[in-house]
């Protein structure tokens, strides 16, 4: 039965079994090897930055995600089975992004093969995740092994082991950004309060462990210095809290949330740079220049709307505007934008739409409500930050765009009554045919 909080329990309830039930009834269930190395590579995800080898590139997430890949091909059947229709839009943006960067300076040439070469693999990842993460098994296992692995990233942040000075004073870890950062760990401790709560049979321990992974995590977002990360937590935090259960429920979880919030606060204006930020950003308006950016990319975008500056050479020319080399847009759509024009937004920004549609139907499966809060906390981190090439972007999106699968698997299983012989339906893309069961022969007595 779905939670108080909506976010249908993972283990141990009726709903469950159900999605059990139906999935061990198909053919092509993802061997154990293959859920393992992909619930790795998810969990590496926190780690995509460190330990890189003599400068080749080579860190851990990267050499686990080879692995997997590996793994994924001796499985074809199951991981590259009919992309979901988001993946075609996505796909379309890919093909205009490689065909302008045709036309774009030979200088740039290397730059924009690498962003190509990135973009496929970003892709690989949405559609073998969509495939995966249709498995209760995978799911499971590949979000605790996230979350955790943001907890102990935020932990060594938290405590001062194997950070790095970032500018203004802030800190960060592995040569990322301090911001990028911060959303990485933001996510995680969402998707633990999202796993615990969305078990009616989790024990105490369970959430008590999940909100002071939470803390920890503040802990780690104030040495960063982030604003982003935490305003983004804040989004996803108030997306999970929603409820339609009852009034006393519905205040309940208003309580929690508003305690979780003041803790936030507490937390972060205890660390003199992060309280600066906050204040100087509350009374003066300071935005750390993304105001003059954001003017100036629009800018951009109205002097070539329809086809854009094209790839690679926004970046550089946003960056002569401010007298720099590069500069990023600090905005997704922004960056897609001043890149492709309209023509290049369109079908990404479709794209996005099917992933949320997806997660605001999977409310209703077991999954409840945490796709959609984590898909509404990455839009919101894009707001202040360029995220799409990250790997746990198209992670969550592969997630959101799977949930609807378990509504549309239970809705299969309600509509085979008991009269019928067992039947699984696979769910795969939204509007798939469902075939009609097969009816038990019955003998009628005319006797009275």
């Amino acid at each position: 039965m779905p939670s108080s909080l909506e976010l249908t329990s993972v283990r141990g309830s009726s709903l469950e079994s159900e999605g059990r039930k139906g999935l061990r009834l198909g053919r092509g269930q993802p061997s154990r090897a293959v859920t393992i190395a992909f619930a790795a590579f998810v969990t590496s995800l926190p780690f995509e930055a460190a330990l890189i080898e003599g400068g080749s590139g080579l860190s851990i997430s990267r050499l686990v995600g080879y692995v997997f890949f590996a793994f994924a091909l001796l499985q074809p059947r199951t991981c590259f089975k009919r992309p979901p229709h988001a993946f075609w839009w996505f796909a379309g943006y890919l093909g205009l992004h490689a065909l302008d960067g045709l036309f774009q300076p030979s200088m740039f040439w290397p730059e924009i093969f690498a962003k190509n070469l990135r973009l496929i693999q970003l892709l690989m990842v949405l559609w073998i995740g969509y495939n995966l993460f249709r498995y209760q098994r995978v799911v499971r296992w590949s979000l605790w092994g996230f979350g955790w692995g943001c907890v102990a990233v935020s932990g060594l942040l938290a405590v001062g082991i194997g950070t790095t000075q970032a500018p203004q004073g802030r800190e960060t870890m592995f040569g990322q950004g301090a911001n990028a950062l911060a959303a990485l760990v933001a996510l995680g401790a969402l998707t633990l309060l999202g796993m615990a709560y969305g078990r009616t049979s989790a024990r105490r321990s369970t959430k008590v462990v999940a909100w002071g992974s939470l803390l920890v995590v503040v802990v780690a977002i104030a040495r960063t210095g982030s604003r982003g990360g935490l305003v983004g937590l804040g989004a996803g935090l108030m997306t999970l809290m929603i409820s339609r259960s009852s009034p006393r429920t519905w205040l309940r979880n208003a309580a929690i949330l508003f305690l979780a919030l003041i803790a936030c606060y507490w937390i972060t204006m205890s660390f003199e740079v992060t309280a600066m930020r906050w204040r100087s950003t509350l009374e003066e308006g300071n935005t750390s220049g993304r105001l003059p950016i954001f003017l100036a990319a629009w800018r951009m975008f109205e002097e070539k709307p329809l086809l854009g500056w094209g790839v690679v050479t926004n970046y550089y020319e946003l960056g002569g505007r401010f007298n720099m080399l590069t500069r990023d847009t600090h905005n997704l759509f922004l960056w897609l934008l001043t890149e492709l024009g309209v023509v290049g937004t369109i079908p990404f920004c479709i794209g996005l739409a099917l992933c949320v549609r997806s997660a605001w139907r999977g409310r209703k499966s077991i999954q409840g409500l945490l796709p959609f809060a984590l898909i509404t906390t990455i839009l919101t981190l894009n707001l202040s930050g360029t995220y799409y090439q990250q790997k746990w972007f198209w992670v969550i999106l592969a997630y959101s765009l799977a949930s609807e699968n378990y509504l549309r698997a239970r809705k299969t299983r309600s509509i085979v009554g008991a009269d019928t012989r067992p039947l699984f339906v696979e769910a795969t893309r939204p509007g798939a045919a469902i075939g009609r069961p097969k009816q038990r022969s019955r003998r009628v007595s005319l006797k009275p």
